[in-house]
């Protein structure tokens, strides 16, 4: 089952640090189960855990996308009818063409499989011709 994670800062500080990183981006609830980050680091202030051992997912629980609507797709057919209950939690990745062919900046390779409609060639996001809008990360974490 996909549902939005509660609140649940253990620590404060990295709670600030976390949101600071997001350039005054905010944590959005797109929609049930689906929540946008600025940050890679969800565990220190939602109620989730970052174990991704779980029995029974025959799937990757991270990846890209190319929307936040094709991430929860993704995962509501991954998790099916598992009795645990999973939220979705993406991070916009911004392409910066003027850093074309510089080298740097965000790589494809570390971040899981491309579940979008592109076809990434190259290993830097900002050396693409397609992904004009970025690319979205995507985890999807069960909730402890």
């Amino acid at each position: 089952m996909i549902a939005s994670a509660p609140v649940k800062m253990t620590n404060p500080t990295m709670s600030l640090i976390l949101r600071g990183v997001g350039e005054g981006r905010t944590e959005q609830m797109l929609q049930e189960g689906l929540i946008e980050i600025p940050h890679f680091s969800p565990e220190h202030i939602y109620a989730v855990t970052d174990n991704w051992n779980i029995d029974g997912i025959n799937g990757e629980l991270n990846g890209v996308a190319d929307t936040p609507q094709q991430a929860i797709e993704y995962a509501r057919k991954l998790v099916g009818d598992d009795p645990q209950t999973f939220c979705v939690f993406v991070t916009h990745i911004v392409k910066d063409p003027s850093n074309r062919g510089q080298g740097g900046g965000w790589r494809w390779g570390k971040w899981g499989e491309y579940i979008g409609s592109g076809t990434p060639e190259h290993e830097y996001l900002d050396d693409e011709d397609e992904f004009k809008e970025g690319v979205y990360v995507f985890g999807i974490y069960p909730l402890t």
